[in-house]
């Protein structure tokens, strides 16, 4: 039986116990709420990441007859092909027998691939038919509880697309922008540059890599002229990808007449303010009557 969604049933199998006794302290077992039970004397309430959870705080001595709780739930993993995964789950009280789902079904303990010890199970070599949701299942005489799903993918990186070189300008003193449309990745890809040569991993006073993976340059001098290639890093995998033609840099003065004139002549009567631009870099001033 396949079940594991909101609003399924647990078969009796999973829950071990006859259906009269099914009921957990407050309420009936369903959906992700397995183990829940309603507000009153003695319970705890706590919100995890399916929603409010509860049990019942017992005097010593009856802690077998708790209905079971979590300790800890397995996490969320991305793996390469062929690594090992492995997967956490405690529960209390001591009586609580921990079994495992594998997208809905039921886990044999006895997987060439996939090894169960109490509440660890290890994934001894991951291939795609490995990957989906796993659950672990918390059961005892008094009830049971299954735990969040923790997904399972395989560590991927793609390929940067085609793409012409571009040749972009920016000026003297301002803001550049170099853009990089990075690949699809699991998990998500560390983007770097190659800068005329040189790796930047992270960013520095005068290059911010953006989230977006885009390239910005504060304050752009003649130095940062040249070209800049975008890279994809998979953490995971340890793949580097660099996309094949880049992009180049070109910096641009700033002329006279582009700059604020905050200098003050004292001109004579009859005498006019002649000013020559040499090449965009010099200037002279000059009267004239």
């Amino acid at each position: 039986m396949t079940w594991g969604g909101s609003g399924s049933r647990l078969p009796q199998e999973v829950w071990g116990v006859p259906p009269a006794r099914r009921e957990v302290r407050g309420g009936p077992a369903s959906g992700s709420g397995y183990g829940r039970a309603a507000g009153g004397p003695g319970f705890a309430r706590s919100r995890g990441s399916s929603g409010v959870r509860g049990r019942w705080a017992a005097p010593r001595g009856r802690m077998e007859n708790l209905a079971p709780y979590f300790i800890s739930e397995p996490l969320s993993a991305v793996q390469k092909l062929g690594g090992p995964v492995v997967l956490h789950c405690s529960a209390k009280p001591v009586t609580a027998h921990i079994t495992w789902l594998h997208n809905g079904k039921r886990l044999d303990r006895n997987l060439e691939q996939i090894k169960i010890h109490q509440g660890t199970l290890t994934i001894l070599s991951f291939n795609p038919s490995l990957s989906g949701y796993y659950q672990c299942i918390a059961n005892n005489s008094v009830g049971a509880i299954v735990s969040s799903p923790a997904t399972v993918s395989t560590a991927v990186l793609g390929d940067f697309g085609s793409s012409t070189k571009h040749v972009i300008t920016a000026e003297e003193k301002s803001t550049g922008f170099i853009g990089c449309k990075v690949p699809d990745s699991n998990p998500k890809a560390e983007v770097r540059y190659k800068i005329r040569g040189k790796w930047l991993r992270h960013s520095t006073e005068n290059y911010l890599i953006l989230p977006s993976g885009n390239l910005q340059i504060l304050n752009v001098s003649l130095e940062d002229k040249g070209s800049y290639k975008c890279a994809a890093f998979n953490p995971v995998t340890h793949e580097l990808k660099v996309e094949p033609i880049g992009q180049k840099l070109l910096v641009s003065l700033k002329t006279l007449y582009q700059q604020k004139i905050t200098t003050r002549f004292i001109v004579p009567t009859g005498f006019t303010v002649v000013i020559y631009d040499r090449a965009h870099s010099t200037s002279e001033v000059c009267l004239k009557r």
